[in-house]
């Protein structure tokens, strides 16, 4: 099993949960024309928040290690894009075979993703359960 790193620094943290903030870098952010391209701009700043392991202490400020085994990483991948592309897809294609209009296929379309979110929003704590993100320190 493949796991996935990121370093970051504690930004909040209380008895049960740690939020981390990550600075993620485009794969070309070492590239010497780093400068001229406009992809070199998706440095982002993300805040990720996890399960506090017992007895480990961290304060803001902190440095850690953020991991992920790749099976996690995969599924949530599928959860938040893939599943939400194949709703949409199916609504539009649903709603274009029934002979709708194009702008109400587009809204039902739009509406199909939207309730995906909310029964995602709803299952949040199941599904973080099945997300396991660990936290080490530096």
């Amino acid at each position: 099993m493949t796991i996935i790193e990121h370093e970051g620094t504690v930004v909040e943290a209380d008895n049960q949960r740690v939020k981390v903030e990550v600075l993620t870098q485009s794969a070309c952010a070492g590239c010497h024309a780093k400068g001229q391209c406009v992809s070199s701009l998706d440095n982002a700043v993300k805040i990720i928040e996890a399960t506090r392991p017992k007895g480990m202490s961290v304060a803001p400020g902190d440095r850690v290690k953020l991991s992920i085994s790749r099976n996690s990483a995969v599924f949530a991948l599928v959860m938040c894009y893939v599943v939400p592309f194949v709703v949409c897809l199916s609504a539009l294609v649903t709603a274009t075979v029934c002979r709708l209009p194009e702008n109400v296929a587009a809204l039902i379309s739009l509406g199909c993703v939207v309730i995906y979110l909310v029964i995602l929003f709803i299952f949040r704590g199941r599904i973080s359960q099945k997300i396991d993100i660990k936290i080490n320190s530096l």
